[in-house]
């Protein structure tokens, strides 16, 4: 809580600005709007400009206002109309709570938005709805757990709005990063996590729903399966946005309806018949407890019988009874005895119906009618009296005055012809607040407390039954002494003497409660009309002579007609001829059951569109129990359709084939394209058949790995497998998976497996490897005999040597030999490791300074020779001319750095930085003087070395500082990829 300047504490309802709702603060007294945040801003469409606004303008209904102005509580009134600055009517659910605002006694309403979120998911439904073209699509996706490869089904692309025309292969990092809702990244990363966590031989089945965002924009959700084995995960996934939205409807559904139960004044119930005389309480609201004094629980637990008055009792056994056989609806009257002794009028009224399990249920309503039961038998007892003679009864009136005492409404006697009041009963206080003595010495004291809307039409009523000698019934407004609204029923009569009105006498009830329950009622009328009219589900209601008396706007729009075409035609009318005449057969089946769930019809469109649907309905019964309309759901599955209809297609197409099994009977179940696969005629396998098939080298251990899958818990089976097709005794390549169902005790019962003939795969992955086998060879060949002939023509050097005296002579060819020596180490290391075109740079230029050391050793000189080397892997011509500028720096640097007598460093470096490699070869010699520049020096050595830059696309500086550093910064995409062989083995 914050404190102002003067010291006041100011309420912390009113830091408001950035709730995620709208809200409205606004006077008691006049309604006058003070202050509203951004939110109410936006969705009400309220504008800063607007001084003078006013709660009614937003609010056509009045809001009742608390009993007590001091009351500081929250209220919550529930679902109400709001009109937006547009006229649009939309549905917010208010929680009213009084404050101080600025020294005025304000009202802060806090506001939930119900229809307008309705109506947003509409128009995304209808905007999505003709973009959705693989709804319940499957794809597919392989990870490389070596290369992190994400190779990506065409499928899946589809479901991506991406068209390819093969599988794509993608870093799996760029795959989440592009495809993935940020808010679900981290969890399918974990999942990929948690199925390479401890994988070893035995697969691992993880399980993740998550959002993608496809190519288009769209958002879309996925139910995926991945399954862990050996190097590669293989992920199935399959979009389920539909039902998802679905269930997202129907929760919000439950939501309101929950809201709206618990805010209605009475209980709402569902109620099972379990026998004519038994039954329990599926469903009541919180109006309970204010109803009976007991909790939901308790009458869920124990029912209504124990406190039912006694004579009350046969009643209701007997509409049980009657419920259960005939399946009527209820409505009774009857007493309740409350846990403080008192007893209690209770009306109640249900429909029947049959769930989809037989059961007989009652849906209905109760409440509260002691003061309107009380108010007539005590109206009867005043109206036996006052029909004797007026006079007669004069010494009746203590008698009478006794009576009215104990009336619930304001029992009156009044002059006919100046409607001075000459009796009011003491009721009058309770309900209105003011003393009796008012009544009768304040002018006009009753015509004054009436409602300005409603006094002309309440005196006039007097006046009529005056003029007219006979009883008048009729409801208007009183304000009471707190200000508060009273709804009155009157209920006049007339006594009169020769003809003549001498007095009037009648009893004033207090009616407010019946009218708020009526008011909610219409409130509920209307929020239904939106709701029917908003919630993107076609519906309509047919009336008992078969013609539409309702449609939704969305059937409307689904089906591109006006109200007008549609209102007064027979459904059928809007049918295909086919289902036209299966509507007329279904008929007679929804009349005697009053139900009809998920019976499939096609309807045509306006455009001449087919729409394939699931049609369900509910009747509505009168008072005899007989049908006088229906209220139908209409869902669109045309996509559906069209997916079945492809699936089945791609499952011809695939090679795929499905069998059932039954573990009971040990039996297999096959399909037209299994058999073909397997070679067989049988149309179900035994055991005995069936393992007759699989090849007898993998007969065994499959045993071994179905009798381990049937054992364990899973219900998830994958296998890959040879069998030997009798017809042809041609082996095939098998790959199946499926799911086992399993009882109670966790013993299989049945399961499902989908069989997958990848003969050709196999046949054509063993001819690739065979093929590279061959190749490998080939190469190590060619890499032998190339090391062979270089230290032939080292050997050839260096014996041509010794005839040389000539000291310039004899060095160059050491260095030619020392770099054919270099080049002849490479291709040792290419013949002696399995890659066959890259080596590792530290194995490489280790042998080469072993190499020059034992070369050009000086007697006179001690070099201690250091390396700092990363083991990387370097394509052989790149690793070839990083060893001849090694070969010729670090010959440079002994013949040339060091003064006789002397002791040496030399460090040579290959390490990666900011994106490049440094290669560098340090000295602590006598250093290269300022004016001599390496590239002009015209040495042959230092020529061959800026070559060797050139080629490897690099740059070479010189370092002079305690010595001599040469450095050579070239790119590091040189890196190399696992070699061909290392990946065919993962693949195949």
């Amino acid at each position: 809580m914050t404190v102002r300047p003067n010291g006041h504490k100011r309420d912390p309802s009113f830091a408001f600005d950035e709730l995620p709702m709208p809200v409205i603060i606004y006077r008691q007294d006049n309604g006058c709007v003070l202050k509203y945040n951004k939110e109410a801003k936006r969705v009400l469409g309220l504008s800063t400009s607007d001084k003078a606004l006013n709660i009614s303008k937003i609010r056509p209904e009045t809001l009742s206002r608390p009993k007590t102005a001091t009351s500081k509580k929250p209220v919550n009134f529930g679902p109400v109309i709001h009109r937006t600055s547009k006229g649009k009517e939309i549905l917010l659910a208010v929680l009213r709570k009084p404050i101080s605002f600025d020294g005025m006694d304000c009202f802060v309403d806090f506001l939930e938005s119900v229809c307008e979120a309705v109506s947003i998911k509409n128009e995304k439904a209808s905007a999505n709805h003709s973009e959705t073209l693989i709804f319940g699509k499957m794809g597919s996706a392989e990870l490389d757990l070596q290369t992190f490869l994400l190779t990506v089904s065409k499928e899946l692309f589809q479901l991506l709005d991406v068209v390819v025309d093969e599988p794509q292969s993608i870093p799996i990092e760029q795959f989440l990063k592009t495809y993935i809702h940020p808010d679900f990244r981290s969890e399918v990363q974990q999942k990929i996590e948690e199925g390479m966590r401890g994988l070893g031989a035995e697969k691992k089945v993880v399980n993740v729903e998550f959002e993608m965002i496809t190519a288009t924009g769209r958002k879309i959700w996925i139910k995926a399966l991945g399954i862990f084995k050996g190097g590669t995960a293989l992920g199935i996934l399959h979009e389920i946005t539909e039902p998802k939205k679905a269930q997202e409807a129907l929760v919000d559904a439950n939501e309101l309806f929950q809201r709206l139960a618990d805010n209605v004044p009475g209980m709402i119930f569902k109620y099972q018949l379990k026998d004519e005389s038994n039954g329990q309480f599926l469903f009541v609201s919180n109006g309970c407890e204010s109803l009976f004094g007991i909790s939901a629980e308790k009458i869920k637990a124990r029912g209504l019988t124990e406190i039912i008055h006694p004579d009350d009792l046969p009643l209701i056994r007997q509409a049980m009874r009657d419920g259960f056989h005939n399946d009527l609806p209820w409505e009774s009257e009857f007493r309740v005895i409350m846990p403080n002794g008192s007893v209690k009028w209770i009306a109640g009224a249900s429909n029947a119906y049959k769930e989809k399990n037989g059961e007989h249920c009652w849906f209905g309503f109760m409440h509260d009618i002691t003061g309107r039961k009380l108010a007539e038998l005590k109206r009867k007892e005043i109206e036996r009296i006052a029909q004797g003679n007026f006079r007669a009864l004069a010494t009746e009136m203590d008698k009478f005055h006794s009576l009215v005492g104990t009336i619930d409404g304001i029992v009156w006697e009044a002059d006919a012809q100046t409607f001075e009041f000459k009796f009011v009963s003491k009721q009058a206080e309770k309900i209105l607040g003011y003393p009796v003595s008012n009544w009768h010495t304040e002018p006009n004291f009753w015509a004054n407390k009436i409602h300005p809307e409603d006094r002309e039409r309440a005196v006039n009523f007097c006046k009529l039954s005056t003029r007219k000698l006979r009883d008048h019934d009729f409801e208007y407004r009183m304000i009471t002494r707190e200000g508060c609204e009273v709804w009155i029923q009157d209920k006049v009569t007339v006594i009169h003497k020769d003809g003549k009105p001498i007095l009037l006498r009648g009893i004033m009830l207090d009616i407010t409660a019946r009218k708020m329950a009526e008011e909610e009622i219409r409130r509920s009328e209307q929020r239904f009309k939106l709701l029917y009219n908003n919630t993107p589900v076609m519906m309509h209601s047919i009336e008992v002579d078969g013609k539409l008396s309702r449609v939704s706007d969305f059937w409307l729009q689904k089906m591109g007609y006006s109200r007008e075409e549609v209102l007064g035609k027979r459904s059928v009318e809007f049918m295909t001829a086919e289902s036209r005449e299966k509507g007329t057969k279904e008929l007679v089946d929804f009349i005697r059951s009053g139900v009809a769930r998920n019976l499939e019809f096609d309807f045509v469109t306006k455009s001449g569109r087919v729409l394939n649907t699931l049609l369900s309905s509910s009747a509505e019964y009168d008072g005899q129990g007989r049908v006088t309309r229906s209220l139908t759901v209409v869902t669109d599955i045309t996509e559906t359709k069209k997916l079945g209809k492809r699936l089945e297609l791609a499952h011809k197409a695939a090679r795929l084939g499905v069998w059932q099994i039954d573990f009971v009977n040990d039996s297999w179940e096959c399909d037209d394209k299994l058999r073909e696969i397997f070679g067989i005629e049988e149309g179900v396998l035994t055991r005995e058949k069936y393992w007759g098939i699989v090849h007898p080298d993998d007969r065994e251990a499959k045993m071994k790995r179905d009798k381990g899958l049937l054992t364990s818990p899973g219900s998830h089976y994958y296998d890959e497998y040879r069998i030997i097709r009798p017809v042809d005794h041609e082996v095939r390549y098998i790959k199946s998976q499926g799911l086992f169902f399993r009882d109670e005790q966790g013993n299989p019962l049945s399961g499902i497996s989908v069989v997958y003939d990848q003969t050709q795969e196999k046949l054509a992955g063993q001819k690739i490897l065979q093929s590279l086998k061959e190749k490998e060879t080939l190469i190590k060949e060619v890499h032998h005999r190339i090391k062979n002939n270089l230290q032939l023509i080292s050997s050839i050097v260096y014996l041509k040597l010794a005839t040389f005296k000539q000291n310039d002579i004899r060095e160059f060819l050491e260095g030619l030999r020392q770099k054919v020596k270099s080049i002849a180490v490479l291709h040792e290391r290419l013949l002696q490791t399995e890659e066959l075109d890259s080596v590792n740079i530290d194995d490489f230029l280790n042998r080469v300074l072993k190499d020059i050391q034992v070369s050009f050793y000086r007697p006179d000189l001690i070099v201690e020779t250091k390396k700092e080397i990363l083991p990387v892997q370097l394509p052989s011509d790149v690793a070839t001319y990083c060893g001849l500028i090694v070969n010729e720096l670090v010959t440079n640097a002994i013949k040339h750095a060091f003064p006789p007598e002397s002791r040496g460093k030399i460090v040579v470096r290959f390490l990666q930085e900011e994106g490049n490699f440094l290669l560098s070869v340090c000295d602590n010699g006598i250093g290269l003087p300022e004016n001599v520049a390496p590239r002009e020096t015209g040495s042959f050595g230092m020529s061959l070395i800026y070559i060797f830059v050139k080629q490897l696309g690099g740059e070479f500086s010189v370092l002079r500082k305690n010595g001599t550093d040469f450095q050579i910064r070239f790119s590091t995409e040189f890196l190399t990829a696992p070699n061909t062989e290392t990946v065919t083995k993962r693949i195949v």
